[in-house]
């Protein structure tokens, strides 16, 4: 499997995510933050889902050990500060709802509480609604990722 094929291919989990985001009322939960830890709480749908920033603006994600990168619904880029407009869309992602183009970006800055994470790559795609997601690319820079019980905890 060649990379492009295994990064499209990572990117259906991003894509299936996008298309359930709508339908799921999983509310974000504050983080609980100490130095160089954050504690997240499953919500009510049974994900993890909390409040980060990119760049200092504020984005719900999700947590999501199946999508390859982090992954921004077109509202939550913009919010963020990019222009989803004039993005290249030269990626594309398949899911159970059909497949849909995504551009790829460079994010200065993502905070999850006090974590803070330099120059990740991101999935962008054009659907306006669901879930942004904390995909592995953001989980693997960080020293360790624990479920235990209801409590996600990621440590720096």
């Amino acid at each position: 499997m060649t990379r492009h094929q295994f990064a499209s291919a990572g990117f259906l989990a991003v894509a299936s995510l996008f298309a359930l985001g709508a339908h799921l009322s999983a509310l974000p939960v504050e983080a609980a933050s100490t130095e160089g830890q954050v504690a997240i709480a499953r919500g009510a749908s049974g994900h993890f889902v909390t409040t980060g920033h990119i760049d200092g603006a504020p984005v719900e994600f999700m947590v999501d050990t199946g999508a390859t990168l982090v992954a921004l619904t077109a509202r939550d880029a913009r919010r963020a500060g990019l222009a989803p407009h004039s993005l290249v869309y030269d990626r594309i992602a398949v899911s159970p709802a059909g497949a849909m183009a995504v551009a790829t970006v460079r994010l200065r800055e993502l905070r999850i509480g006090e974590l803070t994470l330099h120059d990740i790559e991101a999935a962008v795609t054009q659907a306006e609604d669901g879930h942004s997601l904390l995909g592995l690319n953001a989980l693997a820079a960080l020293e360790r990722v624990e479920i235990k019980g209801d409590t996600l905890t990621l440590t720096r």
